[in-house]
């Protein structure tokens, strides 16, 4: 019966593998049923040794196994190739194309191309080197404009070539301009007001210049100072650097009211008060140190010598004081007092009627209040085989192996033209060094800072004619035209004072008769304005022959039209 029992149960146990293995089912389903029907075999059956199991451990569903557990790998193999990108800029590029050519640039410029390396050198280049060898590219740029601190600075040669195989003079035109400093807080003034008091002031002159003195003040505030000097035989200090709080308002005016005209003309020794004053004395850096020098007569007490005094105001200049002359009515030295100005950085005035002195006054206050720049010096080192000839309008002093151009200050939206001559020996190479700029000054704007800008200036060659006519500045060739009426107005002024009016009024149609001719090929306003100028000169020339306070008028306003046209 047990072996009836037996062979029951295994029957029974194959119709049910083979119903099992018929039946459809889940993968995961089958080997548990499969698994269990083995296990109620073996219990009925009571047999140790059984072979199902080993052979379940080779189904291809435990060999499957396997691939689930890897399954999930290839999802993770992206992240491994996606790190050693950023690390390996080669497998990057492999990968990415449009991203090799930035990283690669970054991390690693040795490994940039050739293309990607010359648009990275070439696009700052345009930027930063305009100046210093523009001959390379045209010659005819050879122009330096660029702005330093508050000062445009324009360097223009006449022709951008000269010809080859000979000596060349060229003119160089130095424009400095001020940048507008609209809203900006005016510079401290640390002025000196010089009065002349001799015997020859007495009357409408003392009183229009004390009134101007006195306007002025009224216009300070509370962080300028003034001291105030007159001179006749001797020379008085009234007030010493007074603080223009009202308090030092009120005596600097009772001070002025005070003064009375008397004695002879101690102009010398006034000045160097005056520069002794303001160069022992401690200021902020942007602090005008300025003298204001009144004069309506001819040096005649103390130090007279115009080259001595005029070294004296050019020591002051050293120092950072400044000096502007004002000459009253017809009888004062105007060769002494342009001198000083010139020496001292300053501006010389002609007044001729006492009542303009007070509008002349305001406008020198309404240029030191404006200054942007002071202390400014240009100085030009020759190139090789070329000689400095002449610089008009500007005091020229040897500084280092260089000539160095006193300009003085410079106030917002005001212009100085510096014009040089130079001679460029023969040349048959491609280029000429005209030779090396350096302008310096201190930046009133920015804390008194000093500054110092360099730059070259070259010049092409060549052989053709037509080449160096093409690369003419016209600006330039303007500007020589009003610097040469300028010297022939000079000139008419020193024929005058010697009686020779002839010649000075020959001299004056010369220059009038080029200036048209020069208006006709370049049309120009200033030229215009330059030929009216000469015309009404011819005329003052004539009427100087008449009368000898006609004779001073002419020359006085002559000299001093002649300085205001080369400034």
């Amino acid at each position: 019966m047990r072996t009836s029992l037996k062979l029951m149960v295994v029957a029974m146990l194959a119709v049910g593998l083979t119903l099992f293995a018929c039946t459809p089912t889940q993968p995961n389903a089958e080997p548990a049923k499969a698994e269990a029907a083995e296990k109620l075999a073996w219990q009925s059956a009571k047999q140790e040794p059984v072979t199902t199991p080993p052979e379940s451990v080779e189904r291809p569903e435990l060999a499957e196994k396997p691939e689930l557990a890897e399954k999930p790998e290839p999802a993770e193999k992206p992240e491994p190739a996606e790190k050693p990108a950023v690390e390996n800029p080669a497998t990057e590029t492999a990968v990415e194309k449009p991203e090799p050519a930035e990283k690669p640039a970054v991390e690693n410029p040795a490994t940039a191309t050739a293309t990607a390396t010359e648009t990275a050198v070439e696009k700052p280049e345009p930027a930063e080197k305009p100046v210093e060898k523009p001959v390379k590219k045209n010659p005819a740029e050879n122009t330096v404009k660029k702005m330093v601190g508050p000062v445009k600075i324009e360097v223009i040669p006449q022709y951008g070539i000269v010809a080859a195989g000979q000596e060349n003079e060229l003119n160089v035109l130095v424009k400095l301009t001020g940048a507008d400093s609209k809203g900006a807080e005016r510079p401290p003034l640390d002025l000196v007001i010089v009065i002349d008091r001799s015997g020859s002031m007495r009357g409408d002159k003392i009183s229009h210049v004390k009134q101007a003195a006195m306007d002025l003040v009224s216009k300070l505030n509370d962080k300028d100072r003034v001291s105030l000097i007159t001179y006749a035989s001797y020379v008085t200090t009234h007030e010493e650097r007074r603080m223009m709080d009202e308090a030092g308002k009120s005596a600097l005016k009772e001070s002025i009211i005070d003064i009375s005209a008397s004695g002879s003309t101690a102009l010398g020794p006034a000045m160097f008060k005056a520069l002794e004053i303001l160069e022992g004395a401690e200021r902020g850096e942007t602090e005008i140190a300025h003298v204001l020098l009144f004069s309506d007569g001819i040096a005649n007490r103390g130090e007279t010598r115009p080259q001595v005094l005029g070294a004296r105001a050019s020591g002051g200049f050293k120092k950072g004081v400044s000096v502007s002359t004002l000459g009253v009515g017809l009888d004062y030295n105007e060769d002494l007092m342009t001198q000083l100005a010139d020496q001292g950085g300053g501006r010389y005035h002609f007044i001729k009627n006492a009542t303009a002195i007070t509008g002349v006054l305001n406008d020198e206050f309404a240029g030191l209040s404006a200054t942007v720049a002071s202390g400014i010096v240009l100085d030009f080192s020759a190139g090789d085989g070329v000689e400095l000839t002449k610089v008009f309008g500007y005091p020229v002093e040897p500084a280092d192996g260089a000539a160095r151009i006193k300009v003085g200050a410079l106030s917002a939206g005001q212009t100085r033209e510096i014009v040089l001559k130079v001679k460029l020996a023969e040349n048959t190479g491609k280029e000429a060094e005209v030779g090396d700029f350096s302008l310096g000054f201190r930046n009133v704007s920015a804390e008194g800072e000093k500054v110092v800008e360099e730059f070259i200036v070259v010049a092409g060659v060549s052989d053709n004619p037509d080449d160096v006519k093409k690369t003419e500045r016209t600006e330039v060739t303007i500007r020589m035209s009003e610097v040469d009426s300028a010297q022939q107005m000079e000139e008419a002024a020193e024929a005058v004072s010697r009686g020779d009016f002839d010649t000075a009024k020959a001299g004056l149609r010369g220059s009038i008769k080029r200036l048209r001719k020069q208006a006709a090929a370049t049309p120009s306003a200033k030229l215009d304005d330059q030929i009216m100028l000469m015309e009404e000169a011819v005329s003052g020339a004539g009427a100087a022959a008449e009368s000898e306070s006609d004779r001073k008028e002419f020359i006085k306003k002559s000299k001093a039209e002649s300085y205001r046209t080369l400034k």
